[in-house]
C-alpha cells in the first residue's frame, strides 16, 4: 500500500484570551506519559477535507486545552499553556492507493508512521 501524504497544516484556534498556564492536576502528574496515535480514516461519501478542517476548527474553540502546548510553570512543575501563537491542532492528510476495506482490521505497519509526527518532540497534543 501506498500512503501519499497531501497536506499537512496546524488549525489554530482564535485568539480569544491571552496565553495562561493550565496547572496539570495530581491524576495528571502521576499518570503514566503515553502518546496514543489516533488514526481516522474516512470512506466515502465523506464531506471534503475542507468540511472536515473547518467543523474540527469550529469545535476547537469550545475546546482550548486540546490545542494547548506542554510546557512548565514557574516552580518548574509541567503545565498546559493555552493559547500561544504556536498551538494548535496537527492534521496530516493523506490519500492511499488502495481501497480501505482491504486493509481492515488496520493492523501496525511502518508505512502508517508517515501520518504520526515524531512522538519524542511532539509539539501538539492533538
Amino acid at each position: 500500500m501506498e500512503v501519499k501524504v497531501t497536506n499537512s497544516s496546524i488549525i489554530l484556534t482564535s485568539p480569544i484570551f491571552h496565553p495562561s498556564d493550565v496547572p496539570f492536576t495530581i491524576f495528571d502528574r502521576f499518570a503514566l506519559n503515553y502518546h496514543i496515535a489516533v488514526l481516522y480514516a474516512f470512506t466515502p461519501p465523506t464531506s471534503t477535507n475542507v468540511g472536515i478542517i473547518s467543523g474540527l476548527s469550529k469545535t476547537l474553540v469550545h475546546f482550548p486545552t486540546l490545542t494547548a502546548n506542554i510546557s512548565t510553570d514557574s516552580r518548574g512543575r509541567p503545565s498546559l499553556t493555552v493559547g500561544r501563537p504556536d498551538g494548535g491542532a496537527l492534521v496530516v492528510e493523506a490519500t492511499v492507493s488502495s481501497k480501505l476495506e482491504d486493509h481492515l482490521p488496520l493492523t501496525p505497519s511502518p508505512i502508517f508512521r508517515l501520518l504520526h509526527p515524531d512522538v519524542n518532540d511532539a509539539k501538539h497534543l492533538l
